[in-house]
């Protein structure tokens, strides 16, 4: 079946630079749009405390108390392991949280839940900062209205051991069913990421499929079972279980720790490698506070963005004119992962967009069977 899920490096750059700030000028670098203006007065001044639901790694607490300091407010940070349960503290609504950090694919799930609110685009002050190539206007404006702003982005490539994973086997993820890694793989307990692997393993539409393809997917988690080491729950996990050998190998939630092991190594494999970009989605709370604007431009700031990608050696949003400027020689050379320097058009093709699924549900009912062993 012919997958028409590849997105192309086309930059709609028309369309982006509309959203950044007052795009009547340049900021000087072709990778970025016009960051000239002042924030509108209709945003409501906020009672100096926000609340931010986020992952590992990407507002570190000596971070977050340099920005209380500057911003004059109190950050609380929450950080979770997996896309669903970030998905259900946001339905739970017990944090009350102004931010929450998902990837574009699960706006429409977002949005059709009443989790999230349009944003103020002319509050984005720091929207030039933001890379172009990103094209996240495709994904992040929906009828003429910005859900999301970017804060980060990647891949969920294969991670082995090199010495029992030979080159070829590094090239599909049908390795990960091969029985000679019996006991011996690793994959994210997290269906929304997870399920699209296996069904371009599985030679599968990753997100929309028929009843002839479920049952595909039940035999193809049912024969992986037995493969799985464990089901990792966090960053941590992912890193330990690699690095102490347990797994030789697996599907990587992160990558970043593959630099800090010699025996470690990433790939992607022919069948495609899902990508996510991670963005800012504002609660319907915070989208009309002044504070939580002043938070989400702090941390698209150069310095900050910087920081996150040298300390971290994720990507962050800087396009590489920028990055090139201040990220560590580390970090410009792709250590940990970091893929800003090295993203070519034929790269940037592989890649599959995470995208929602319309039947969510569903699939979980069918991943929480794989976990029950049902």
């Amino acid at each position: 079946m012919k997958r028409t899920i590849w997105r192309s490096a086309v930059v709609s750059t028309a369309l982006i630079a509309a959203l950044a700030i007052s795009a009547c000028g340049s900021s000087g670098d072709s990778g970025t749009a016009s960051t000239s203006a002042t924030a509108p007065t209709t945003l409501k001044k906020g009672d100096g405390e926000i609340t931010v639901i986020t992952w590992e790694t990407y507002h570190d607490d000596p971070w977050v108390k340099q920005a209380e300091k500057d911003l004059g407010l109190k950050i609380n940070i929450t950080r979770v392991g997996s896309v669903d349960e970030m998905y259900a503290k946001a339905r739970a609504g017990g944090t009350d949280a102004d931010l929450y950090l998902v990837d574009s694919g699960s706006i429409k799930r977002y949005k059709d839940a009443g989790l999230i609110a349009p944003i103020d685009r002319q509050a984005i002050t720091r929207a030039g900062n933001i890379n172009l190539a990103l094209d996240y206007a495709k994904t992040n404006v929906i009828d003429g209205e910005l859900w999301a702003v970017p804060y980060n982005w990647g891949i969920q490539p294969m991670v082995f051991n090199k010495a029992a994973v030979p080159a070829a086997a590094r090239t599909t993820w049908k390795t990960l069913w091969d029985p000679k890694y019996k006991g011996q793989v690793m994959i994210p307990d997290d269906a929304y990421i997870t399920l699209p692997m296996v069904a371009l393993a599985a030679g599968v539409p990753p997100f929309s499929w028929s009843a002839a393809d479920y049952q595909t997917i039940k035999s193809q988690l049912d024969k992986l079972r037995p493969q799985v080491k464990t089901l990792t729950k966090s960053f941590n996990d992912q890193e330990t279980t690699m690095v102490s050998g347990d797994a030789k190998v697996g599907y990587g939630q992160t990558y970043a720790f593959v630099s800090k092991d010699p025996k470690l190594g990433l790939s992607f494999p022919k069948e495609g490698t899902p990508f996510w970009l991670d963005n800012y989605f504002f609660s319907p709370k915070g989208a009309q506070d002044q504070d939580v604007y002043n938070f989400v431009n702090y941390t698209l700031t150069e310095e900050w963005q910087c920081r996150f990608a040298n300390q971290t050696l994720q990507n962050g949003i800087l396009p590489a004119t920028l990055a090139k400027k201040c990220f560590s020689a580390k970090a410009w050379a792709g250590e940990g992962g970091n893929l800003v320097s090295k993203l070519t058009p034929e790269l940037r093709k592989s890649f599959v967009l995470l995208q929602a699924p319309a039947d969510i549900d569903k699939r979980l009912e069918l991943w929480n069977a794989f976990k029950a062993g049902t």
